[in-house]
């Protein structure tokens, strides 16, 4: 379930010179599938008044009202929508003027929801394929308006009308290239995932109709890691992930499975919490000393440091 933001207008001049250059960043999730959606209003926590910047841009008058007023927009749908929790965050040239959580990150524990609350960030992995991608165009390795067979000569899929065909790059990262939406689950190696392309047959021409489509990222990921010569989780873990420095931790109370390697998901590991929920993480760079097969851990934890460069 995800919340409509519905940002108020501002004068035509600060919209232009001031609010253009905002990066808005909202995540909304559930914390668990909770009976809360049953009841008339969203759960309520004591959470901790947002952080919002004072100097800088916020000087000008204009924008620190459409500020405050996007947070209070942000808890009037988040009340509206019956979600249990949503963070948003609202970034300028790399300063945080605004930081807020609204709601519960646990309904059991009564735990409020903050701007450092971890979610699930499910699709939000997309930005990571259309990154890598964007490197990639960014360096000369491609061009975006290029069939991927060309780099990717497996890379294709027939047709609606029987023939082998073969989506740009751009077609897709903006869901035009016809396929389905979903990917067959447990994959091994990335030829499984080209031979299974080769008997997807597309439901539209690439480039002529928009259906959101996994299978489309799933394959985006993968062929941009040929065109660079490494393993996907590798491609990530060194020029997305590790500069940034930031680790990533359990989502819920639970314990780990699965703990290995694929070829698709290179280290990763699965955790399943006290409801039968289960959370996939892949592409990990390095293991925590938590990450073992059967271990318990805690919302929080940390599973695995990303490193500041790159690590084997």
């Amino acid at each position: 379930m995800r919340a409509r933001t519905r940002v108020p207008a501002v004068p035509a001049r600060t919209r232009r010179c001031r609010l253009s250059a905002f990066a808005l960043s909202v995540a909304a999730a559930l914390s668990t599938v909770h009976p809360a959606f049953a009841q008339e209003e969203a759960p309520a926590c004591p959470n901790p008044p947002p952080v919002i910047a004072g100097g800088g841009l916020m000087r000008d008058g204009e924008v620190a009202t459409a500020v405050h007023r996007i947070a209070t927009v942000a808890a009037d749908e988040r009340r509206q929508g019956r979600l249990v929790s949503l963070a948003i965050g609202i970034v300028h040239d790399q300063t945080l003027l605004l930081a807020a959580g609204f709601g519960c990150a646990n309904l059991e524990r009564g735990i409020p929801a903050t701007p450092d609350t971890v979610y699930r960030i499910g699709s939000v992995t997309k930005v990571f394929e259309a990154t890598a991608l964007m490197q990639l165009r960014d360096a000369g390795r491609l061009r975006l308006d290029d069939a991927i067979d060309r780099y990717v000569p497996e890379a294709w899929y027939p047709g609606p009308g029987g023939g082998r065909v073969s989506p740009t790059w751009r077609q897709l990262a903006s869901h035009t290239a016809g396929l389905q939406r979903n990917v067959q689950p447990n994959l091994g190696t990335v030829p499984d995932l080209f031979r299974f392309l080769e008997h997807r047959t597309a439901a539209a021409e690439p480039g002529k109709v928009y259906a959101y489509s996994n299978l489309g990222f799933v394959v985006l990921g993968q062929a941009a890691a040929l065109v660079a010569g490494e393993r996907y989780h590798d491609y990530v873990r060194r020029h997305i992930f590790a500069p940034l420095g930031t680790p990533l931790v359990a989502v819920a109370d639970g314990s780990l499975f699965n703990v290995g390697w694929n070829d698709v998901g290179g280290n990763r590991l699965w955790l399943r919490d006290g409801a039968g929920n289960e959370f996939y993480y892949a592409h990990l760079s390095a293991y925590s000393p938590l990450a073992r097969e059967g271990a318990q851990v805690r919302a929080g934890d940390t599973l695995r440091p990303f490193f500041s460069k790159p690590h084997g």
